[in-house]
């Protein structure tokens, strides 16, 4: 493969991740907006719209928000919890409205950010730089764990290597698969 076909790969994963960003930042917007017409005079019916701001808070990375929340429960009892925001959309206390609004701006400010960062070299420089750390975030792992440090040191000693001997290594793995 050429220089031009590598560009060409390039763009097309930077106009990817943008388009995905940019269509689910639309998508909170435009949920956002119908969350806030949902308490107008009309009050226009939010609950069919839960299931997909649900979905879009947790592709977020906001999905494990939670306020505690304190009431008698009788005999001179008082119940003491957090309750999930995502669990709670559909609830019209004041509290939760509050901290509803909050995790929908939240929202639509993370995919504006990861929209525009898709456009950054410095953002897709740190991505190369520590790669086994995003891929072990990536499968639920904790980015900043033992496994993925130790994934990442191996990364930065081989990577020299490889960049080094990357003709010879072309030219066993051509013998390699020649032989099959």
């Amino acid at each position: 493969m050429g220089l031009l076909e590598y560009c060409l790969i390039i763009a097309g994963i930077i106009a990817l991740k943008f388009s995905i960003n940019a269509i689910k930042l639309k998508s909170a917007q435009r949920l956002r907006a119908r969350y806030f017409n949902s308490f107008a005079v009309n009050k226009a019916s939010f609950s069919e719209y839960i299931p997909q701001m649900r979905k879009l808070i947790y592709d977020a990375g906001l999905g494990n928000a939670s306020i505690p929340i304190t009431q008698p429960s009788g005999y001179r009892q008082i119940a003491s919890f957090n309750a999930k925001i995502t669990d709670n959309l559909g609830n019209r206390r004041e509290d939760m409205v509050s901290a509803t609004i909050s995790i929908l701006d939240q929202t639509v400010g993370v995919f504006r950010m990861r929209m525009m960062e898709s456009l950054s070299p410095r953002f897709w420089i740190e991505f190369v730089v520590f790669l086994p750390r995003n891929v072990v975030q990536y499968l639920g792992g904790k980015k900043d764990g033992l496994a993925a440090k130790v994934l990442q040191l191996l990364y930065w000693a081989a990577a020299p290597v490889l960049i080094a001997f990357r003709a010879d290594i072309y030219e066993y793995i051509a013998n390699l698969l020649g032989k099959m």
